[in-house]
């Protein structure tokens, strides 16, 4: 989306920058006219319908296996993706059981298993 901003910014301070002033202004004056906007004669909607469209055919043009590439994690990812599995792995094991209450943590058996829960 960005990119679309780009570059419609770039064609609104480049040499049609007036006829494109006119024609945004000619297009609210019929809107005015009718009494709801419509963006009829809009200058800057098939700008960025094209702009969009170009963009979208890179991707719906590509073959199976550039797509795959694209979404395909990098080994530093399955890395990254490993290691926090684990952490949070580790983290919940280790964790104390929740739910318990007040007189069932203060039975003996409990609180020797607790005293030892996640070593």
């Amino acid at each position: 989306m960005n990119n679309a901003t780009t570059e419609l910014d770039r064609q609104l301070n480049g040499a049609e920058r007036e006829q494109i002033n006119n024609q945004m202004f000619e297009s609210a004056l019929i809107g005015l006219a009718e009494g709801r906007m419509e963006y009829k004669q809009d200058p800057i909607l098939p700008i960025v319908q094209t702009y969009i469209r170009e963009n979208a055919n890179k991707y719906t043009s590509m073959s199976p296996e550039e797509q795959k590439k694209l979404t395909t994690l990098t080994e530093h990812q399955w890395e990254s993706l490993k290691n926090m599995d684990n952490q949070a792995k580790e983290e919940y094991l280790k964790a104390e059981p929740k739910g318990f209450d007040a007189s069932l943590k203060n039975h003996d058996t409990v609180r020797q298993i607790l005293s030892n829960w996640g070593n």
